[in-house]
């Protein structure tokens, strides 16, 4: 690892402008460790741009310097990008840039899927936030309170509060830095949590309704067509909602599918540890990627196609144990 933080290392020193991004729609983790970079390499005396062209989720607000993040990403001028926690090319949340002749430098902790540049992806780690920890480490960079929270943030959100499987005892001993730096634990999970309950009912009402579940193959799904989802407002979570259905005990998987255009589906693919479901697989069937137990695709193909293409790859059990 230490080589690679060294080449990593190398690459901003030389850089005079970098921008930092991570996937379409960010999650705490994906955005904790962006703004957590952009923050450190600005203490360095790096010109550092936080880039995303996505709309932040309401509960995201309050991490340290979302106000400076760029929603322009047609830079002059840029001699390197670094992507976070983006598991595939085709999730990074940059629309107009050329990547061809420019430095691409990774952090991720999704194993499955096509990354760029030089990478460094751990699925041994927790969260993206933690890699960035230990590389800020690495690079002897002060560990701020405003960096401290996002990283924090970043953990607990792909941790579940600490409850998923891929928690370690590294990961607590981070955690416990963090707070030792300024991160304030109870005031990150509660900002996190925060919801539009009028919405949240609304959306738990239509998911619920449209549910389904196919008991050969232990999969339970739902199906938000493009004209229920006009009706929400703010962010849907759909990767939230597929960790609740799949907690189901009847459940070996579950899937929950999101019409965000008219023929164009937003998928999240979620499993228990105990299940024996590999749903990063599942999702490369479809161009996607993500963890054993957490994983998304985006499709143009119909709901029914989707289920059939999971069917059969469910079918063959030699392909999708953990």
């Amino acid at each position: 690892m230490d080589a690679r933080f060294h080449q990593a290392k190398e690459f901003i020193e030389k850089a005079k402008k970098i921008v930092i991004t991570g996937h379409k729609d960010p999650d705490a983790d994906s955005l904790g460790a962006m703004l957590a970079l952009k923050i450190a390499l600005e203490n360095l005396g790096k010109n550092s741009i936080a880039a995303s062209c996505s709309t932040l989720s309401p509960n995201l607000k309050f991490l340290p310097q979302t106000d400076k993040i760029s929603k322009n990403d047609d830079f002059d001028e840029v001699e390197l990008v670094i992507g976070v926690d983006y598991s595939d090319e085709k999730r990074l949340d940059l629309a107009k840039m050329d990547l061809r002749e420019i430095q691409v430098l990774t952090f991720d902790h999704h194993l499955i899927g096509k990354h760029l540049g030089f990478e460094i992806v751990e699925s041994g780690y927790s969260s993206t936030c933690e890699l960035v920890y230990l590389f800020l480490k690495y690079l002897n960079t002060p560990i701020s309170a405003e960096i401290a929270t996002c990283l924090l943030a970043g953990i607990i959100s792909d941790t579940g509060g600490f409850q998923h499987p891929n928690i370690s005892a590294q990961t607590f001993q981070i955690a416990a830095q963090l707070m030792a730096s300024g991160a304030i634990l109870p005031k990150i999970s509660r900002e996190l949590r925060k919801s539009d309950l009028p919405n949240e009912a609304k959306i738990w009402n239509i998911t619920l309704e449209k549910m389904n579940f196919i008991p050969e193959i232990g999969l339970i799904y739902s199906f938000i067509d493009n004209a229920s989802l006009s009706t929400i407002s703010g962010d849907l979570n759909k990767g939230s909602l597929a960790v609740i259905l799949s907690t189901a005990p009847e459940a070996k998987l579950s899937l929950l599918m999101a019409e965000v255009s008219p023929g164009i589906i937003e998928a999240s693919l979620r499993s228990q540890k105990d299940r024996g479901i590999n749903v990063a697989q599942i999702a490369q069937i479809f161009g996607g990627g993500g963890h054993i137990l957490a994983a998304g695709f985006t499709a143009s193909e119909p709901p029914a196609e989707i289920l059939r293409k999971i069917e059969i790859f469910l079918d063959k059990p030699e392909k999708n144990k953990v």
